[in-house]
């Protein structure tokens, strides 16, 4: 092979080569600047464990500024905003909103966060068991209604800051009126005293399960409920026994409801307890009664044998 012929070839192509980048330089220079607003969910990172943060933005707008051809080609998921939170305790701060890009998209455009500061609030995060409650969605035919759902659990645990976890009252679970039985897994949102649903606040677990039939209903009184318990630990008595709330609602036929002064509970375990017990309860009512509410907390108070 003639060695300076084959120098000459590559000479070609390297100019070549040379000549392609200089003319796409000139027409990524020649391109009208663009700007695109890029709107991502503002994240929050090395947040403590024990700690929650509420922001006074749920989502920012990060800006991308360059070249049309590559703003037109950024693809939104690429792009990340986020508070950082790492060695933050409890207060109120006005922080810096970061913006997460590759270094390939940095490269070509220049991104920057929108706003640039987001107010946000740290504080203790606090647990609270609370009750679940069916609010039924559609009314049941005239004469008849549905018998107290039994849920499973009765209870469910608010999860968020203490200023929020202390506005929830109870988890409402949203179920469609019209079936002769319902049956099945349903979410439940919490809520306030007054229905409305209180942001920022996780129910653990955030679905229950819930059976129901419908039944004539022709009576209501009020019965107060017994705890049903088991003989407390040998050297031990009980000193004292209630239930919030201390009375429950009977709807059901006349002659059933009215021979009902009181219920019982399922049975309380108290082996190997001591001190005070608390457990959810089922009420429990004869067929063809519903109560509300279905569940119950019972408290057991034990103290030493005298």
């Amino acid at each position: 092979m003639n060695p300076l012929k084959s120098a000459g070839s590559n000479f070609g192509l390297k100019l070549l080569a040379l000549l392609c980048s200089i003319m796409l330089w000139a027409y990524v220079q020649r391109q009208e600047p663009a700007t695109v607003p890029i709107t991502t969910r503002l994240e929050v990172r090395g947040l403590s464990d024990d700690l929650v943060a509420t922001t006074a933005l749920s989502q920012v707008t990060v800006i991308a500024s360059g070249p049309r051809v590559y703003t037109n080609r950024i693809d939104p998921n690429a792009i990340r905003a986020y508070l950082d939170l790492h060695n933050r305790s409890n207060g109120q701060y006005r922080l810096d909103v970061k913006v997460e890009a590759s270094e390939t998209i940095r490269a070509l455009v220049s991104v920057a966060p929108a706003p640039e500061k987001v107010d946000v609030r740290i504080q203790q995060k606090t647990k609270r068991d609370v009750p679940v409650q069916v609010e039924w969605q559609g009314e049941a035919p005239p004469g008849q209604s549905y018998g107290s759902p039994r849920l499973d659990p009765g209870y469910v645990t608010a999860v968020g800051a203490e200023s929020d976890t202390n506005q929830v009252v109870r988890a409402l679970a949203r179920i469609p009126a019209g079936d002769p039985s319902v049956s099945g897994s349903y979410p439940v949102v919490p809520v306030d005293a007054q229905g409305r649903l209180v942001a920022n606040v996780t129910l653990i677990p955030d679905n229950v399960k819930a059976q129901a039939t419908l039944i004539a209903t022709t009576w209501k009184r009020q019965a107060f409920v017994v705890v049903d318990h088991n003989a407390p630990p040998k050297g031990f008595e009980v000193r004292t026994v209630w239930t919030e709330p201390q009375n429950v609602m009977l709807v059901g036929p006349r002659e059933r409801v009215m021979k009902l002064n009181s219920v019982t509970t399922d049975k309380v375990s108290l082996e190997g307890r001591k001190g005070e017990v608390i457990q959810n309860v089922q009420v429990r009512v004869p067929e063809g009664v519903t109560v509300e509410p279905a569940v119950v907390r019972a408290h057991v108070v034990l103290q030493r044998a005298r």
